[in-house]
């Protein structure tokens, strides 16, 4: 008898990662693909003990979520910084662009835009206290449409006094419009057809840590320090 040597398997992941520890999801199913998504937010306090690296990010991803692109805020062991992100997980391929030195109460505001001309996308982040941003230009990968809006709480401490003093940080101004022309916002009143419809998970949790739509429309993530 001929032995035929087994296939290698094929592992196929996706979002939430295990290193999520909550999120946000908004969906608009048969609106086609995200064109635009901008949000804003203040860089929270420090945390009160160095030893973790907690990540804020709003993003956009297909179904499934196979590839992110994502402005992100994070606290790097000594210091604030921003910077926008392209991780791709079927060869875990990652791009950053250069970070940026933010501080706690600084304003950032996050933008990520389509570019038909060459099916791309434009990330920005932006600090509105320093004028300083990151940036870069991605191109859509082969077969990918991006569909999905996130807001997501990423990393886990090993103590809750590793993660920001403040125990919170609220996305504001958040807008997505997808390419049926359909604009949803945080500015809309919570439940109506302008409204983001936003569903809000825990996922590997630690510091029992939470996102909630607020009743003005914005996305509040919090936790216990």
């Amino acid at each position: 008898a001929v032995m035929l040597a087994a296939a290698p398997a094929i592992v196929v992941a996706n979002d939430p990662a295990g290193s999520w520890l909550a999120y946000t999801i908004a969906s608009n199913p048969g609106a086609g693909k995200i064109l635009s998504m901008n949000a804003t937010t203040v860089v929270p306090s420090n945390p009160a003990q160095n030893g973790a690296s907690p990540a804020f990010w709003p993003g956009i991803e297909p179904s499934p979520a196979t590839n992110i692109l994502q402005p992100i805020v994070k606290w790097v062991g000594f210091q604030w910084q921003i910077w926008v992100e392209y991780f791709q997980w079927s060869n875990f391929y990652d791009y950053q662009s250069p970070a940026v030195n933010v501080n706690a109460g600084d304003t950032i505001f996050t933008s990520v835009s389509y570019v038909p001309a060459n099916n791309s996308y434009n990330m920005l982040v932006l600090s509105k206290s320093s004028g300083q941003t990151s940036t870069a230009n991605i191109a859509v990968q082969t077969g990918k449409t991006y569909v999905d809006a996130y807001l997501v709480v990423e990393h886990q401490p090993q103590s809750c006094s590793q993660y920001p003093a403040s125990g919170s940080i609220v996305w504001t101004d958040i807008s997505v419009m997808w390419e049926n022309g359909d604009v949803r916002t945080s500015q809309a009143v919570p439940g109506s057809a302008t409204a983001l419809n936003w569903k809000a998970h825990t996922y590997q949790d630690m510091c029992n840590t939470k996102g909630e739509v607020l009743p003005n429309g914005n996305v509040e993530f919090t936790w216990s320090t």
